[in-house]
């Protein structure tokens, strides 16, 4: 697995999964900003970026145990796990199985935690092949830039994608759809936080499911939040990630009432 160490030294690595069809440069403005205080790993999953596909149409599985023995090979004791849309499922998956993560903060991720589960049927099935793959995922990508995405996010995002193993790819997007997510939520013994931008899902659906999930808004950004806001997700990240177990990490930027009381 491909990745990139930056920052000092420190008690608590930030480690940066990046989503489907996408790869390490989608958090570089990210790592960047954390990178000043923090030790930042960020990777590239299997089949994506310069990482090799591996394993990596055995879907989640796969990937989380490229990121395991990468986190073991770094000796990394502590660890702050940041998935991007369906990293982050990856990332919430992971929690209840690598001790060393303390806490997940879930960027923008596909969770479904409704009953409303969206049809991803016809995505999937015309998925299975290099060019169904690349023009189902990168139109579906797409449609969720915010409205005032820069062209650059645009033409990454249409790059990445392109470079993205379709096999992979859609072994990913398949367990990511499949994911259970309020079991996970519930069974996970880190601390979690939702960070939302174009998503559908609201501070009161995931505190339905556990009340100390911390929650915050972030506007002016589509799906690619941690490039459109980096410093905005930055400083989220390090309250998240400093404050004392149950204590609230409102942040400027967010919307209070959607955080935890």
């Amino acid at each position: 697995m491909s990745f990139t160490s930056q920052g000092p030294e420190a008690e608590t690595t930030i480690v940066l999964v990046h989503g489907l069809g996408g790869r390490r440069a989608q958090t570089a403005a990210l790592a960047d900003d954390l990178s000043h205080d923090s030790h930042v790993v960020s990777v590239d999953l299997l089949g994506h970026g310069s990482s090799p596909a591996g394993q990596g149409a055995d879907g989640m599985r796969a990937q989380i145990e490229a990121l395991r023995q990468l986190i073991e090979d770094l000796a990394l004791a502590r660890v702050a796990l940041v998935g991007h849309s369906a990293g982050g499922t990856t990332a919430l998956r992971m929690t209840n199985e690598v001790q060393e993560i303390e806490t997940a903060i879930l960027l923008d991720s596909s969770l479904i935690i409704s009953d409303a589960v969206e049809d991803w049927a016809d995505h999937l099935a015309s998925s299975l092949d290099r060019d169904g793959f690349h023009k189902t995922v990168t139109d579906l990508l797409r449609a969720n830039l915010g409205d005032k995405s820069m062209a650059t996010i645009s033409d990454e995002v249409n790059e990445a994608v392109k470079h993205t193993n379709p096999e992979v790819g859609a072994a990913l997007l398949l367990d990511a759809v499949t994911f259970d997510a309020p079991g996970e939520i519930r069974r996970s013994p880190s601390r979690l936080c939702y960070v939302r931008s174009s998503r559908p899902i609201t501070a009161a659906q995931l505190h339905a499911v556990r009340s100390d999930v911390t929650f915050h808004r972030v506007e002016h950004a589509g799906h690619w939040v941690q490039m459109e806001q980096p410093s905005k997700v930055a400083d989220i990240i390090r309250r998240h990630v400093s404050a004392p177990t149950g204590v609230p990490t409102h942040v400027t930027g967010s919307q209070p009432s959607e955080a935890l009381p």
